[in-house]
Formats: C-alpha cells, sequence, structure tokens
C-alpha cells in the first residue's frame, strides 16, 4: 500500500511517495491464511493455489469448510483494513495534510490479481474509509504502448503490475521515496521553503 500524488516538474512526471506500507496481505498471503486451518501435506488439488482466490472454488478444490474459509478470509480482511486506515491517517495527519485531494476526493485503485477478488474491495469500501478519507475509486486505464490486448478492464487490472514493471525506468519519470519527501507544513508557518506540493495534474487523463 501506498500514498503517494503525480504531477510534472519541468515536464518530467513526478511520483513523491508519502507513507509506503508492505505486508504479506496479497492473495499469497490471502491462501497461506486458509491454509493454517489445514493439513498441508495432506492437501492435493487439482488446480493452482495461486488460481483459488474466490472462498466458493477454494473450498470445493480443497475440501476445506466454506464457513472456516469465510472466518478466516474475515480475519484477513480486517488486517486488510486496518493497514490502510494506518496508512491514509498518517498520511492526512503528518505527511499531506494540506491535500485538497482530502476534500475533492482520493482516487483510490486496487491493482494485481487481488483486484478481482471481493473481499479486498469490501475491505477498502468499509464506511469509515469512505467517509473520513473521501476515496473514490478508478481502474488503471491500459498502457497505450499495450499491443493486441482486447480484455476489459477489470481483467487489465490483474496484469497492471506486469505491465508496470516491464516499463523503461528512463521513461516512467521521477519516483521519489518517502525518505525524499519532507513531511507538510503547518497552514501557520511562512518562514520555511515551499516545499514540493504542487497542482495534482491527473496524468492518466493526458
Amino acid at each position: 500500500m501506498v500514498t503517494f500524488n503525480v504531477h510534472q516538474t519541468g515536464g518530467e512526471d513526478v511520483f513523491p511517495f508519502f507513507v509506503p506500507k508492505v505486508e504479506p496481505l496479497g492473495t499469497f498471503g490471502l491462501i497461506a491464511n486458509r491454509l493454517r486451518a489445514w493439513n498441508v501435506d495432506q492437501l492435493r488439488t487439482a488446480r493452482p493455489l495461486g488460481e483459488l482466490g474466490d472462498p466458493q472454488e477454494f473450498s470445493i478444490a480443497t475440501g476445506l469448510p466454506l464457513e472456516e474459509v469465510n472466518k478466516r478470509d474475515s480475519h484477513f480482511f480486517e488486517r486488510v483494513q486496518k493497514s490502510l486506515l494506518s496508512v491514509l491517517r498518517t498520511t492526512k495527519q503528518r505527511r499531506y495534510r494540506l491535500a485538497p485531494e482530502w476534500r475533492d476526493g482520493v482516487r483510490t485503485f486496487l491493482t494485481g490479481g487481488g483486484s478481482r477478488l471481493g473481499g479486498y474491495r469490501r475491505a477498502l469500501e468499509d464506511l469509515q474509509l469512505l467517509r473520513e478519507f473521501n476515496l473514490q475509486w478508478l481502474n488503471l486505464p491500459p498502457l497505450s504502448r499495450l499491443d493486441e490486448f482486447d480484455a476489459d478492464l477489470t481483467e487489465y487490472q490483474r496484469i497492471s503490475v506486469a505491465c508496470g514493471l516491464a516499463m523503461s525506468a528512463l521513461t516512467l519519470g521521477q519516483v521519489r521515496p518517502a525518505s525524499q519527501v519532507e513531511d507538510d507544513v503547518p497552514v501557520a508557518t511562512t518562514s520555511l521553503p515551499v516545499r514540493e506540493r504542487p497542482s495534482h495534474e491527473d496524468i492518466y487523463a493526458r
């Protein structure tokens, strides 16, 4: 999880990271959490576990009761929700307090294989998160250079990580790690130099 903004400086795209958080909460973590209730040595499935994100499909393929799968998923997605809450609150309270997006809407997207699983979306659509941070959902548009891709936007979200990794660092723009991005300054402080918080162009609309 990461909060960041996107803008241009001197014609170059710049991506300053505010609060990154790396935890084993992707689909592999989801499946591993389910397997803790199972004797893995006795597990035999006709399909790879990585394809069994859907709780019902997982239950049918493994024999683990659906009720147990849903119970374990519920605890897992509570962790997802708490982690996102921590990232957003730190960003709003310290890292980027003055961002107009807190008022106008914080553009939010899921990417990778988990983007197709309802549990992640439901965890992030909690009313507390929506009201406190004004999250606005979007789908990443396919790269213009992606040849022969004719699936829908939902399917593209699954492969968008791979597409990003395939981009050349020379054309991506400038990614600034959180360690190089200062905290937001208080409104009353005028003597400090103005830091990089430019207008927030939506580069996806270009």
